[in-house]
């Protein structure tokens, strides 16, 4: 397996580099989630005869990739990627990677016109770094929300100027496309951690205790990491299986999308997962949250004096508990459960923060075919 994936880089490395291909539009995945993202785009791009190619990370992506119309390439993670990135010839290069020139991922010469996608409804001025954003050209944005706080950080920050598209968020509407088909009685909880750069966080300190009053009340719990912790935390996760795996009310969640556990889970348990924002507003259930430090990558967010669009959700439609209710939770969750939330509070809402529901796609599109007709 390793040499036929370091032949795949190496034969990326050939094609788009070596022989100097130029391509109309580069598209980079980081791994198979992302792919519900892009789908639709390159569905739509693809019918106008606009050449793709598809850059990922992730080896099951590529796999998958297959059936589509497009030119697909596995890049891997270490200094093939780098030297991709670095030298890559397109006419827009399309990707949900933020801190973009920032560290080993640098900016291409021969590319022009960097096209930034959220993945997710979280802000961009709290959990994202100070100038995730800066070296991007294009940003689609999810709402008015999102434009607000970036032109404010050009402002107070003099970042240069980036152009803004009130899009809609496209992974936003694949949850709601594919609403038909959630479990209409879900029986578990899902336990979703952020990822926190500071060792002091919900994950490492309180994950087990939670699971473990869960499942002493039988109550049937869903584990879904985040994908960081896989990485910076395998510890702690594996302490986790060694301790619950044979439970028969635990399961962990392995799977790259969150979809299933989504779909199958009627509470979300958090301390600040952007899952808690799609849970909410595209299948309209329930979450605690866990008023446990919040997750601040920007120590300058203060400058920008926009309350993010995260608190603005834990106040509208969100449960908030302290750690030390963990040994009453079964007492929070049937609380919870009473307070439903009703559809024209959810309908005003997204009216209200969300931009082009259901139809993102249809605005990003319009945009790359425009840019690239100017072109």
């Amino acid at each position: 397996m390793y040499f036929k994936n370091l032949y795949l880089c190496l034969s990326s490395l050939f094609f788009l580099i070596i022989k100097k291909k130029n391509n109309n539009l580069v598209i980079y995945s980081e791994n198979i989630y992302y792919f519900s993202l892009f789908e639709k785009i390159i569905k739509n791009l693809s019918q106008e005869n606009i050449k793709i190619s598809y850059l990922t990370s992730d080896i099951n992506e590529f796999n998958l990739l297959s059936s589509y119309n497009i030119e697909k390439y596995y890049i891997g993670n270490g200094l093939i990627r780098a030297l991709i990135f670095f030298f890559v010839r397109s006419q827009i290069f399309l990707l949900t990677l933020s801190d973009l020139g920032n560290y080993e991922l640098k900016k291409s010469k021969y590319c022009n016109n960097y096209f930034y996608l959220f993945h997710s409804l979280q802000s961009s001025h709290v959990q994202y770094s100070f100038n995730a954003f800066q070296n991007y050209d294009l940003i689609f944005c999810n709402g008015e929300y999102h434009k607000n706080e970036i032109e404010q950080s050009e402002k107070i920050f003099k970042f240069k100027k980036k152009k803004c598209i009130l899009s809609g968020n496209t992974y936003f509407d694949f949850l709601l496309d594919n609403k038909k088909n959630i479990n209409q009685n879900p029986k578990s909880i899902l336990i979703a951690p952020s990822w926190n750069l500071n060792e002091n966080n919900f994950f490492n300190i309180h994950c087990s205790e939670l699971i473990d009053n869960l499942l002493k009340k039988n109550i049937n719990c869903i584990f879904r990491p985040h994908p960081m912790h896989y990485i910076k935390s395998k510890k702690i996760i594996n302490e986790i299986l060694k301790k619950y795996g044979n439970e028969k009310n635990f399961e962990f969640d392995y799977n790259k999308n969150n979809f299933e556990s989504l779909s199958n889970s009627k509470v979300v348990i958090t301390d600040n997962s952007g899952i808690a924002n799609e849970f909410i507003l595209a299948f309209n259930r329930r979450v605690i949250f866990f008023n446990f430090q919040n997750k601040i990558h920007n120590k300058q967010f203060k400058k920008i004096n926009l309350k993010s669009f995260e608190e603005i959700i834990k106040d509208e439609f969100g449960y908030i508990i302290q750690p030390e209710d963990i040994s009453n939770i079964e007492f929070h969750l049937n609380k919870v459960l009473l307070n439903e939330i009703t559809q024209k509070k959810l309908d005003e809402f997204l009216k209200k923060y969300i931009s082009n529901v259901g139809s993102s796609v249809n605005i990003i599109t319009k945009e790359i075919k425009k840019k690239l007709k100017d072109i």
